[in-house]
């Protein structure tokens, strides 16, 4: 078993490095931004399309500089950093002022998903040891935003749990996304929503931490075999590649998940 946890971090890091990387290219094939990067802006801002495409390279190199394990680490903590603090500055104001539903769970799924995604970069940030960095203000950052790295499972989980009670919320939608050779949809739907809070909330409490982190990333995984994928490969181009875009933030979501596993697997290790 001690040589498969290695395996498993490394795949878990490049599945953080794939979701970044696909966002990259999905925002220079449509020329927009993606809603978990960043909420629906006026179509009449000037230079949106140039943008879009500026970030999505910067995504694209961030996700090689994660595969290729090239200051690694501080790339995932600036993306970490910056997907935060994009939910103050961008997601939450959008929602307040300019979405028609502010009050609804579910309109909000994009904010949430911006949140999962930070709490990601931090837990991989945390996977990697620490790169030698000159100077000053760049060491400072760094050790800035190091200190959130213990948060980053709570940002995740976060959203977690709140998509958890989406499912009993609305149901009736999630039931639609049950494969439909799979019986008893709305049996499923319960049971993931229960299944997601449950877990979630563990993590964040850290009870019986590895062991709800290993099913959590499990369950996710097996989501984007039965799920996501097959609804990628059905579906490419609807809302400028969303299928595609989900397949690839699940898959980061459970390399998440087996990396806060692994972390306090070896942390148990060391004691």
């Amino acid at each position: 078993m001690d040589a498969v946890y290695p395996k498993l971090i490394k795949a878990a890091q490049a599945s953080y490095a794939v979701c970044l990387a696909t966002n990259g290219i999905l925002q220079l094939v449509y020329a927009d931004f993606r809603p978990q990067i960043l909420p629906p802006w006026p179509s009449w801002l000037p230079g949106l399309a140039i943008c879009a495409r500026f970030v999505g390279v910067a995504l694209v190199v961030s996700g090689a500089a994660i595969l290729i394990k090239k200051k690694a680490r501080a790339v995932a903590l600036v993306w970490g950093g910056l997907l935060l603090a994009f939910i103050p500055l961008f997601q939450v104001p959008y929602m307040l002022l300019v979405s028609p539903h502010p009050t609804r769970l579910g309109a909000w799924a994009d904010a949430f998903n911006t949140l999962a995604l930070a709490g990601c970069a931090f837990v991989v940030a945390g996977s990697f040891p620490e790169d030698n960095v000159n100077g000053r203000s760049k060491r400072f950052l760094l050790r800035l935003l190091e200190r959130l790295i213990p948060f980053g499972r709570i940002f995740f989980c976060t959203t977690v749990v709140t998509f958890g009670i989406c499912h009993f919320l609305y149901s009736k939608y999630i039931d639609t996304l049950v494969p439909g050779w799979i019986p008893w949809h709305r049996f499923w739907t319960y049971f993931a929503g229960v299944a997601l809070i449950g877990s979630g909330t563990a993590i964040i409490f850290k009870i019986r931490l590895r062991l709800m982190a290993t099913l959590l990333g499990t369950m996710i995984l097996l989501w984007v075999i039965t799920l996501h994928i097959p609804r990628a490969m059905a579906d490419p181009y609807t809302e400028e590649g969303n299928e595609i875009e989900s397949a690839a933030r699940a898959l980061a979501e459970s390399g998440t998940a087996f990396l806060v596993a692994c972390a306090m697997r070896s942390r148990d290790k060391t004691v």
